[in-house]
């Protein structure tokens, strides 16, 4: 796969994934962390699901965990305005470089994942 030379070039491939697949385990997304160096491994997370109310909780909880001096990132989904709100860290939007720097560190693992699951990540598990 090819670098993104810039964000636009990385929102317009990530925008044409699929949203919808019909996997059913979290076998590939195992895979693609392992590639990756399991980096979901070197930090405590809280997962928050549910219908509504997602994005306050995560809100909430960052102001929380700051004002005890601890360091918090979030993934939240949808974003409002622009797609960087999705992925904070101490309650500020990645940049347009971080954020071309870690999809240019996805895109370039993706044929090793394609030459192990026969697939490609679909749009939630690249972003």
């Amino acid at each position: 796969m090819n670098r993104f030379n810039n964000v636009d070039e990385f929102l317009n491939f990530v925008e044409k994934q699929k949203r919808v697949t019909d996997k059913v385990d979290l076998k590939d997304m195992q895979i693609f962390a392992k590639i990756l160096g399991n980096p979901q491994n070197g930090f405590k997370s809280i997962h928050v699901t549910g219908t509504n109310g997602k994005g306050s909780v995560v809100r909430y909880l960052s102001e929380m965990y700051l004002s005890l001096g601890l360091k918090v990132g979030s993934f939240t989904s949808p974003f409002i305005e622009k797609f960087n709100e999705r992925i904070q860290y101490n309650l500020h939007f990645i940049e347009d470089a971080d954020l071309l720097k870690y999809a240019n560190l996805i895109i370039s693992k993706y044929d090793e994942f394609y030459s192990l699951t026969n697939t490609y990540p679909s749009f939630f598990e690249f972003i």
